[in-house]
């Protein structure tokens, strides 16, 4: 008796796993493999218009956006800003880390200036001394981090973009 019921149950588990595959593999791709759609987005901001490019994360039904900008910044578009939008064949070009340097410099109070290291943008407002010496310090933690979990057996990616610290 308890072989036969051990039979069936291997037999139920065995087709209820054929089904569940089959209904994964049904022809549709997993969520989240899609390939990603990139957009140049017109928008109004106020009583400006901007231009925004990068990959839609997320389009609402509505038709709001959720923008990942090339600088890793996401911008939220409800559909009333949206004047235009155009799908781009690739990925916008990245900032390069002067660039970057450059459009965050923009945003902060007159003052400060950039230094730019291997993984870092920092932007400063102090002594240049003091700003290389911070720098050094972070790049110093950033191979001593890698290290550790390299030796704990994590595989790590370097980072596409440089990491931006303001002082």
């Amino acid at each position: 008796m308890q072989r036969t019921t051990c039979r069936a149950r291997v037999a139920f588990l065995t087709a209820a796993i054929v089904v569940a595959a089959a209904a994964v593999d049904g022809g549709e791709q997993p969520a989240g493999s899609e390939p990603p759609v990139f957009a140049r987005i017109d928008i109004r901001a106020g009583t400006d218009r901007r231009t925004l490019e990068g990959e839609i994360v997320v389009e609402a039904r509505d038709g709001g956006l959720l923008l990942e900008l090339p600088d890793e910044r996401y911008e939220a578009l409800q559909p009333d800003v949206i004047l235009a939008r155009t799908d781009l064949a690739a990925a916008p070009a990245a900032e390069t880390p002067r660039e970057l340097g450059r459009r965050i410099l923009a945003e902060l109070p007159p003052g400060f200036d950039v230094h730019l290291t291997r993984h870092y943008v920092v932007c400063f407002d102090t002594s240049r001394d003091y700003a290389k010496w911070c720098a050094a310090l972070f790049e110093r933690l950033h191979e001593a981090f890698g290290n550790f979990w390299d030796q704990a057996g994590f595989e790590l990616r370097e980072p596409t973009r440089p990491f931006v610290v303001v002082i």
